[in-house]
């Protein structure tokens, strides 16, 4: 908007002051740097979405070599599940949006 200003200003006034210049030429630098950082924001933003469609894909596992304690909440792609009962030697997996488990498979 500051820089729209003064534009409309050298338009009506034929010239813009010093300070005013001085100014406007901050501003412009602190919007491309500010442009610049919201560009290497968004593309951080894509890659992190590829890679989670690419977690998501993937055949995820939860091994648990000792005990799942109660209240532990299992989190695997979309689907979530919370341990009511100590389990031990467990592996969790999903299927379908749903927890399920078996015994132990980790090395």
């Amino acid at each position: 908007k500051s820089i729209d200003s003064a534009e409309k200003m050298r338009v009506q006034q034929g010239d813009l002051t010093e300070e005013q210049k001085r100014r406007v030429m901050l501003i412009s630098r602190d919007r491309f740097a500010l442009l610049s950082r919201l560009r290497a924001f968004k593309e951080k933003k894509e890659d992190m979405e590829e890679k989670l469609v690419r977690l998501k894909s993937r055949d995820l596992r939860v091994h648990v070599k000792k005990k799942t304690l109660p209240g532990t909440k299992i989190t695997i792609k979309n689907a979530s599940w919370v341990c009511q009962d100590a389990i031990e030697h467990t592996t969790y997996y999903e299927v379908d949006g749903e927890i399920c488990f078996n015994p132990y498979e980790g090395e």
